[in-house]
């Protein structure tokens, strides 16, 4: 019995942690110049929708970390945790997450595939994450003008 109680408060945490991080991004993303306005920030913004969209079909997350062949580990580099924004609940001076244990789908199964990695250097101006695919297979580069 506890262990039912123990999942669903990490249900709950989770769910209020999406729910929070859902109004802030959807605020974010009408006002700033970086958002709709921007190329960087359309390609951004449809990365989100995309892992979001992949992580609601059980399974799926995990098939294509296979097919592109994701290795590496994390790197703690905060890159993945600040796609557009900050995530309230990425610790920038410990460069931990909060919530480790209950965090959502989307954030356990980063990277999925290649354009994730390309989302991470389009935010952070060419930043590094552990994280690499195995097949070769490059992300794909855009031009930030």
């Amino acid at each position: 019995m506890n262990e039912v109680i123990a999942a669903l408060r990490r249900q709950a945490t989770c769910l209020a942690h999406i729910l929070g991080y859902t109004a802030r991004f959807t605020l974010w993303v009408i006002r700033s110049p970086d958002g709709l306005r921007s190329r960087t920030g359309r390609i951004l913004i449809w990365g989100k929708i995309r892992r979001s969209a992949i992580v609601c079909v059980p399974g799926l997350a995990a098939r294509l970390q296979r097919k592109h062949g994701l290795a590496g580990h994390c790197a703690q580099c905060g890159a993945s945790c600040n796609l557009l924004m900050r995530c309230p609940q990425w610790d920038p001076g410990t460069h931990l997450c909060r919530i480790y244990e209950s965090r959502p789908p989307v954030c356990r199964h980063f990277p999925m595939t290649p354009a994730d990695l390309r989302d991470v250097e389009l935010s952070t101006d060419g930043g590094h994450c552990g994280h690499h695919f195995e097949n070769g297979e490059k992300p794909i580069r855009f031009d930030r003008s």
